[in-house]
This record gives C-alpha cells, structure tokens and sequence, in this order.
C-alpha cells in the first residue's frame, strides 16, 4: 500500500469535523437543558440524585453511550 499524502488525510479528516462539531453541541446543550444551572430560570427535567455521590443519571447514560461504542468500534472495524 501506498503512502496516502498529507494533504488527502487532512482532507479526509475534515469530514469528521462537521459531525463532531455536531454531536459535542448536542451533547452540552443536554446537559445545560436537563441540568440547569441555578440562576437560569430553567426547570430540571432530570433527578439531582447521585450514585455513589458522584454519577447522576445523565452522567451515566451518556457514559453508556461510550462504553458501548468503545466494545462495538473493534467489532465493525474487524468486520469491514
């Protein structure tokens, strides 16, 4: 295999940009919508309770989200 060119990887990096840019918004507007800061004005929408005093609900579903993600990645790679 060929060396791919410096220019055509930063190119193709690029096409993960907008995704990325994309996906991190979404996940800090949850967190400010569902968890409020206190002089917002904002309701909560989510329990303020805490697992082992440090992992609240949101917390832990979007670590969810990762681990799946980290155990799934290998696989599709594998397999593609």
């Amino acid at each position: 295999m060929e060396n791919f060119p410096l220019s055509k990887q930063i190119i193709y990096a690029c096409g993960m940009a907008g995704w990325s840019i994309m996906i991190n918004l979404i996940g800090v507007m949850l967190i400010y919508y569902y968890l409020p800061p206190a002089g917002s004005g904002l309701h909560v929408l989510v329990s303020q309770s805490t697992w082992f005093h440090i992992f609240n609900i949101l917390a832990i579903i979007l670590a969810s989200g990762r681990f799946v993600d980290a155990f799934y990645d290998p696989f599709i790679a594998r397999m593609s």
